[in-house]
């Protein structure tokens, strides 16, 4: 009886060590809202990412990165897919690190069942094209990795088209330096004018003066 009792304790205590870092978990974590799918540079943009084994007040770093070359999942065992692992949130090129997200209360029909966060940013200044947002989840994975959560390229949800920034006109330079363009010209244009006015009188003041001798 002893015996029974010392191996069932045993086993809960491997399921409460091993409970958060099942294969699972990393499916656990992701992308479930963002405010828009399309923006330029320097455009807002939020992006909620839902944890369903976290506690309140968890935070998640993000980069996001072009759709092409996004972290992929990879086989790693019977009819199983691992997700790629960093030591560190992804920084460098080709990434982009966007920051962490801050807590937020959970959608009222979830309750308590799930922990939200929300990262609000400015577009950065990339390339045009779709890009991936990479979530960095450390308790996702075993040992001092964590694993790098994308939704794939074959979802709308967790990807974001950046555009092509507008270009800046001459003339719409010139209208907000001066009110417009031609405001701009018609104070050039009336400077030379005045500068050739008194370059005449200039010169027909010295004729005359070489005449009266």
């Amino acid at each position: 009886m002893r015996a029974l009792f010392g191996i069932t304790t045993m086993a809960f205590a491997l399921l409460a060590i091993a409970g958060p870092f099942t294969s699972g978990a990393a499916g656990d974590v992701g992308v479930v809202a963002q405010s828009t799918r399309v923006a330029k540079p320097g455009e807002m943009v939020q992006v909620r990412v839902a944890c369903g084994f976290c506690d309140d007040g968890a935070e998640f770093p993000v980069s996001m990165v072009p759709l092409a070359q996004y972290p992929a999942p990879y086989p790693c065992g019977n009819n199983a897919l691992c997700r790629p692992g960093t030591r560190k949130p992804p920084r460098r090129f080709p990434y982009v690190f966007l920051g962490k997200t801050e807590s937020v209360p959970a959608p009222a029909k979830w309750g308590s069942v799930r922990a939200d966060s929300v990262i609000r940013f400015r577009t950065p200044e990339v390339e045009p094209g779709r890009y991936a947002f990479v979530v960095y989840c450390g308790p996702c994975m075993r040992g001092p990795k964590g694993s790098l959560i994308t939704s794939g390229p074959n979802t709308k949800r967790g990807n974001l088209l950046v555009m092509a920034a507008a270009r800046t006109s001459p003339s719409a330079v010139a209208g907000e330096s001066g009110g417009d363009g031609v405001g701009a010209w018609a104070w050039v244009s009336g400077a030379l004018v005045l500068a050739f006015g008194l370059g005449l009188a200039m010169w027909q003041r010295g004729s005359r003066g070489i005449k009266s001798r």
